[in-house]
């Protein structure tokens, strides 16, 4: 016997407990205030070591990659006579 889903009533529930959860972190962490510069640094390391194929050094298939579409846009923009730091053809 498969479990019935929620009824409308039960999820609108659970949403607006949700919300009011947010909310009430929300007005904690104001009145908290701004975190000090090492706890900034502390949690930036955290959010860091949950991805760190994303945080780490670039592998060299990757830089080529990034260097190879560099120059292809720069290419690109000759041709069609853009001038750097703009955003418009000439």
């Amino acid at each position: 016997m498969a479990a019935q889903p929620p009824s409308r009533e039960d999820l609108r529930r659970r949403v607006l407990g949700w919300r009011a959860a947010e909310a009430t972190e929300q007005q904690v962490r104001r009145a908290e205030g701004p975190l000090a510069p090492g706890e900034s640094l502390a949690w930036a390391e955290e959010l860091c070591a949950l991805n760190p194929e994303a945080f780490g050094p670039p592998d060299a298939i990757r830089e080529r990659e990034v260097a190879e579409a560099r120059r292809a846009w720069d290419k690109l923009r000759a041709r069609l006579g853009w001038k750097p730091g703009t955003k418009t053809a000439a």
